[in-house]
């Protein structure tokens, strides 16, 4: 084998694992979350029912945003934090995982952690090209929460 192919075939197959270790970071999302106490085991809490949406909050102060959520008779069932791309995506994971733990409320936070660059190699007539795609990064601080009876 020629030393180009063998340093095309390594591109690719460096590509291929590239895109699958990000991807990977947002299928962490349900293994970041950390209980605080076992929602299904608590009768005195009302968790979200099927077909009820949860609502989820932007804070800019968890801690005082917190501790007035708990003074309306919230508790908090859970925590996660994980770094990932745009808001968008991660709150249809927070939605997601609302109806998953049954919390009826989230407060999140987000800072930015920094730009991102994938880069991808197309093989096209023995020549290669690389497309680059820059990506803001930020770190998701999130809390669960559902109303006490």
């Amino acid at each position: 084998m020629k030393k180009t192919s063998i340093c095309i075939l390594l591109i690719l197959l460096l590509t291929v694992l590239g895109v699958d270790l990000s991807a990977g970071i947002l299928s962490n999302f349900s293994r970041s979350y950390r209980p605080v106490v076992d929602a299904e085991k608590r009768p005195d809490l009302i968790l979200l029912r099927k077909g009820q949406e949860p609502r989820i909050v932007s804070s800019e102060n968890l801690i005082r945003d917190g501790k007035e959520m708990t003074n309306d008779g919230y508790v908090l069932i859970g925590t996660a934090a994980i770094e990932a791309g745009g808001r968008r995506d991660i709150l249809k994971k927070i939605r997601r995982h609302c109806k998953k733990v049954g919390a009826t409320d989230v407060l999140y936070a987000s800072s930015y952690s920094g730009t991102k660059t994938n880069s991808q190699y197309y093989l096209l007539s023995s020549s290669v090209f690389e497309e680059k795609k820059t990506e803001k990064r930020y770190n998701y601080e999130i809390w669960y929460y559902a109303r006490r009876r």
